[in-house]
This record gives C-alpha cells, structure tokens and sequence, in this order.
C-alpha cells in the first residue's frame, strides 16, 4: 500500500472541500477547447490595455501636481505590480493563488479614491491606500467562498457594469481632451 505525501493529503482534503458553482463553466484544472481559450486570451489582452490606460489616467488626473519622473515611475511601477500580481495569482499554493490566470490590473474600481488619495498625499498615500487594500483583501479571501450566497453571478455583474459607468465622464473628457491645460502627455516634454 502506498503512502500518500502531506503534500498529496493537503491537495485531495482541497479537492473535497472545493465544489464546483453550477455557474463555473470551465474549473481550475480543466482545459476548455481551442477556440475558447483563444478568445479568452483575445480578453485577457484587451484587459491589460486597461492596465495601460488607467495609471496614464491617473496622472492626467494630477496634472502638475506630480513630476514627469514620478508619473513615469508609478506607471512603470503599476504595470510590473500588475504582472507579478497575475503570477502569484496563477499559481496554485496552500495560502496564495488560485490557480485562475485571472489578470491583475489597474482597473477602475479604485479611480476616484486613488485620485483624491493623490491629491491629499502624493505617491506615498497611493502606495498606502494600495498597501492596505491589499491585505484586506487577502483577509476577506479566507472568508469569500462562504459568502459566495452572498455574491451570485447577478450581484457582481451589476457591481461591474456600475464600475464601468463611473469611468463613463472620465474617459469621454480624456478622449475628447476637454480640460487638458497641462502638458504632462505633450511629445514636446522629452
């Protein structure tokens, strides 16, 4: 008779606990066919443009309040944090990661809050604010699967379009460049 490995009783104790939504089409450790996986990655890039525009945004947002070196660093800086995020994210360990390459980005959820921390602190509140958020969501990430009753499919969708809505103003004045008096994006500024 073999004798499992801590290793191998920590993953079928896992495996039992873990349960599949009847929402969930494709689980962690399925593989969807071709053409799924190809738009979902065609998905994946177009979120990451999203990474890309939203520290840009942010910036924008204050104007010469922050130096041209220091927006180039808190861009540089969010699209890195958001790389390493999806790969410790990716995997699947005891205490981190859900084995879900779901893209970490800077996304618009945290726009208003991340502007007026910008505006009353400078970088340092941002890197706080972030600091904090994150640790609590990693509390609230031992909890989440019992308040996924909570959470339906419905609740979240709904959570997700009114984060899209609040961009809404902010991406038809930077579109269109209403109110664009500092020249931080000016190609003179090199």
């Amino acid at each position: 008779m073999k004798t499992q490995s801590k290793k191998d009783q920590f993953k079928e104790v896992e495996r039992a606990k873990a349960y599949k939504p009847s929402n969930i089409v494709y689980d962690v450790d399925e593989k969807p066919p071709l053409t799924v996986t190809l738009l979902q990655g065609l998905q994946h890039i177009c979120i990451f443009f999203v990474a890309i525009v939203m520290p840009v945004a942010i910036i924008n947002q204050l104007g010469d309040a922050i130096s041209l070196r220091d927006g180039e660093a808190f861009i540089s800086l969010s699209l890195l944090s958001g790389g390493v995020v999806t790969i410790v994210q990716a995997m699947r360990k005891r205490y981190f990661g859900s084995g879900y390459l779901c893209p970490a980005v800077c996304g618009p959820s945290y726009f208003d809050a991340t502007k007026h921390a910008a505006l009353t602190g400078g970088l340092p509140m941002i890197f706080g604010m972030t600091a904090l958020a994150g640790v609590l969501e990693l509390i609230f990430s031992r909890i989440m699967h019992k308040l996924r009753r909570l959470f339906p499919a419905e609740v979240t969708g709904l959570a997700v379009t009114m984060v899209g809505v609040v961009v809404i103003p902010i991406s038809i004045r930077n579109f269109f460049a209403v109110g664009a008096d500092n020249t931080m994006g000016s190609p003179n500024m090199v």
